[in-house]
């Protein structure tokens, strides 16, 4: 398997006569957890906080970060995708996997935040979050993997 990191920190460069039309990134899931680990390995699976091969707090705030950056590229700076979610502006697609699934997730945390598109009368709905469709399919169909 591949992975290839998209995003870079230079600048989106267009002559007058140049339109962006289509924009996809494809990139590794957060840091995680091992999946397995040796007998006498300090760090058995009782040390983490959370089950093997998951994504751990780092890897959230890794791809936290990482949706950060390409909304203010995409959104805020280019102005090619709208501050308030659409589902014919974008689509997300992850591997079937919790680690794959959770870092799209937190990724897409951010990347509408403060669109008033999400629940404004449940005190108990985490902060200016609008969920977003994630696409999948099962590992034996997934011809990305």
């Amino acid at each position: 398997l591949i992975f290839i990191w998209v995003f870079t920190s230079a600048p989106l460069v267009l002559s007058t006569l140049d339109q962006l039309v289509f924009v996809q990134t494809l990139y590794r899931h957060g840091d995680r957890t091992p999946v397995g680990t040796y007998p006498t390995d300090p760090y058995q699976k009782k040390f983490w906080d959370v089950p093997w091969g998951e994504l751990t707090k780092t890897g959230m705030h890794q791809q936290f970060l990482q949706g950060q950056r390409l909304k203010r590229l995409y959104v805020d700076k280019e102005r090619f995708l709208s501050v308030k979610y659409s589902r014919y502006e974008t689509k997300i697609r992850s591997s079937d996997s919790a680690r794959c699934l959770q870092s799209a997730a937190a990724q897409m945390a951010v990347f509408y935040s403060g669109s008033h598109t999400h629940p404004t009368d449940l005190p108990d709905w985490p902060s200016n979050w609008t969920p977003q469709p994630i696409e999948t399919a099962p590992r034996d169909q997934d011809r990305v993997r």
